[in-house]
């Protein structure tokens, strides 16, 4: 099975991106509940199951064609199965067995464009909170475009709280 990034097919419904932020925030619950941080949440390191979306599955080199073949394919609906989404890409995670309310952390990592308030290369951070601020800013990107995904606001905006301390766990974020 292939992934496919987390922004392709397009969400064309609250429901469906209801779903993402489910998963993605019961999978960065579990990370975090181990003690590991993900170190870099980004859309390109989220990915999307994709063989019930795309029956006939993708070829790895170019996800929007079938087997490379064909130009287009016809999407179904991303709730007319259960889709499952995953975090990828641990090429910069760590566990930290302090837990994540002792963890610290120092210096830049990540893929990220805009900017988390408290990376630093020389002032200790919690890097779970980073994680809870990357993911925020991920899904911010797929609420921007759809007016109706606006109601995740509140939600998303706390994730992304300049004050880290202020930030939700996965586990309240949930709640």
């Amino acid at each position: 099975m292939y992934g496919r990034i987390l922004d392709y097919p397009l969400f064309h419904c609250r429901g469906e991106f209801f779903e993402v932020l489910l998963q993605l925030l019961q999978g960065m619950e579990l990370m975090h509940v181990h003690g590991i941080v993900q170190g870099d949440v980004a859309t390109q390191n989220i990915a999307m199951g994709e063989s019930r979306v795309v029956h006939e599955g993708s070829h790895f080199c170019d996800t929007r064609t079938l087997r490379a073949l064909r130009l287009l394919f016809v999407e179904k609906s991303l709730l007319s199965f259960p889709i499952n989404y995953y975090f990828i890409d641990f090429g910069l995670a760590s566990r930290n067995p302090a837990g994540t309310a002792d963890a610290t952390t120092v210096g830049y990592s990540g893929s990220w464009r805009k900017p988390i308030p408290e990376l630093s290369a020389t002032i200790p951070y919690n890097p779970f909170k980073t994680d809870v601020c990357r993911l925020g800013l991920t899904l911010q990107e797929a609420i921007e475009p759809n007016p109706a995904f606006e109601l995740f606001n509140p939600l998303v905006k706390s994730m992304c709280n300049p004050d880290p301390g202020r930030r939700p766990s996965p586990t309240e974020a949930l709640n």
